[in-house]
């Protein structure tokens, strides 16, 4: 069954079970607004159903702007605060962990990237897990220094069950190394060479999980990657650097942040096996009172994806993810809200309430606007037109107002030319309004974890030529893959 039809099947089985209790417990309703005779009485409670319609729209946004109030405090945070660690005083042992699933044109790259860090080679060994591979993954990472894991597990598939098998491999294989941090990577990142350097002073001043940030590879190949490219550069300067500023807990984006290795000793490996395991991982934490840390001078580059199939397939699962941890977390979260880490949770409560409903509510409220309307005989264009549009036109102004404000603070950061920058930038509110069907695709549709494909070979070096470029005042160049 393609998708299309299981998302038809699926809003079928909804409206038959709306019709159904509409018909059982909404008669009253249906008489006092509908049903009566005089055809002028039965246009003016129309109307007036529209006014109450109006009120119950205020209401909803009301409730969503409320919950969502102390974002604004964090935007203005976020333009003028620029956390820093201090230098450490010792330097700090750690494992790198990289689950890979066909990744062979890609790991070597993070693997010499590891390599060459500025921070002691010995204080830093690297473990691949190639879980169920068929390509030549395992012997690319073996070449490139790194220690592998084969695993095959057909049942068990995908990140979250990777990472379980290393880490519980390297808890019983390598304890006696002394690891004091894990930091974690996904195959088709590169680390800037002071990453590691940046982690240890972020790890000397006690914090047991941290972050980094996100940049691109391929920032400038096409509209869609300069949007993701967008979206994560928002993610870091709005998100992780305004929770830093109050000291709240931010959350690991996926890849490219440390877990204290006590703290994984505790858990027994990954216990996190949600679609978005990373996002699960940062509640559970919340909860209980571990704070996740934020440092902007670890820099990471990772490979975006540049074609619209791929970018929804991996949006559908993180959709999906987030459904699942609200159904699973939402009620802990809440509760919560009383205890020691409660602004955390309610914090993180606001960032996993997908938004998708929202955008549910404005297309149902549009409808119910029109049909309404229509049978009132009143304008259609005033009653449900227009709000319509000045909602989708106050969307796009957001859009371009918070892409605009990362593109100029983050602008040093940025690999792209100023045309590429413009498209991007033009088209990110098209790349977040396409959340809208993607997230309710997510929430009728079975979603499976599935790897995305990884092509950009970029070396640290390249990327440090870029950076040299851009600093001279050049057009950034072109890196082959």
């Amino acid at each position: 069954m393609t998708l299309l039809a299981r998302v038809a099947a699926r809003v079928y089985d909804f409206a038959l079970f709306y019709l159904t209790f509409a018909r059982e417990n909404a008669i009253i309703l249906y008489i006092s607004f509908f049903a009566v005779r005089s055809g002028a009485k039965r246009k003016k409670r129309q109307m007036e159903f529209l006014k109450i319609w109006l009120y119950i729209d205020i209401a909803v946004f009301g409730l969503y702007v409320a919950l969502n109030l102390h974002k604004v405090f964090y935007t203005v945070v976020a333009l003028f605060y620029k956390p820093k660690f201090p230098d450490a005083k010792k330097n700090h042992k750690f494992c790198a962990v990289i689950p890979a699933r066909n990744e062979e044109k890609v790991i070597a790259d993070l693997v010499d990237s590891i390599r060459k860090q500025d921070y002691p080679a010995d204080l830093i060994d690297v473990f691949v897990v190639a879980d169920n591979c068929s390509d030549r993954t395992a012997d690319v990472a073996r070449d490139a220094g790194a220690t592998v894991f084969e695993r095959f597990d057909l049942k068990k598939r995908g990140k979250a069950y990777a990472l379980d098998y290393a880490l519980k491999r390297i808890l019983a294989d390598y304890a006696g190394r002394g690891y004091e941090a894990a930091l974690f990577f996904d195959a088709d990142n590169v680390l800037a060479r002071a990453f590691v350097r940046e982690m240890n002073k972020a790890y000397d001043c006690g914090a047991k999980i941290c972050t980094c940030y996100r940049n691109s590879k391929n920032w400038g190949k096409n509209w869609l990657t300069g949007a993701y490219g967008i979206f994560f550069m928002s993610e870091c300067r709005f998100m992780h650097n305004s929770r830093s500023a109050v000291r709240s807990s931010t959350f690991v984006s996926g890849t490219g942040f440390f877990v204290d290795f006590d703290l994984l000793k505790n858990e027994g490996g990954w216990r996190y096996e949600l679609l978005t395991e990373d996002i699960e991982f940062s509640l559970v934490m919340a909860l209980r009172n571990h704070r996740v840390d934020y440092n902007k001078d670890a820099v990471l580059y990772d490979e975006q994806p540049d074609k619209f199939s791929v970018s929804w397939k991996q949006r559908m699962r993180w959709a999906k993810g987030f459904y699942q941890c609200l159904k699973s977390y939402s009620g802990k979260l809440v509760r919560g809200f009383f205890k020691p880490a409660g602004f955390a949770c309610y914090d993180l409560f606001t960032v996993l309430a997908p938004h998708a409903f929202l955008a549910a509510w404005v297309i149902a409220s549009f409808i119910v606007r029109a049909s309404v309307g229509l049978a009132a005989g009143a304008s259609v264009l005033l009653y449900a037109v227009l709000p319509f549009a000045i909602v989708i036109a106050a969307f796009f102004v957001m859009m371009w107002a918070g892409a605009g404000a990362v593109i100029l603070s983050e602008r040093k950061n940025i690999d792209a030319d100023f045309w590429q920058k413009l498209r991007a930038f033009a088209l990110f509110p098209i790349f977040m309004l396409t959340y809208i069907p993607i997230g309710l695709a997510a929430l009728f549709s079975p979603v499976i974890w599935s790897p995305i494909e990884h092509t950009e070979s970029v070396k640290i070096e390249d990327l440090e030529r870029k950076r040299k470029k851009r600093k001279k005042g050049e057009e950034p160049v072109e890196i082959e893959s």
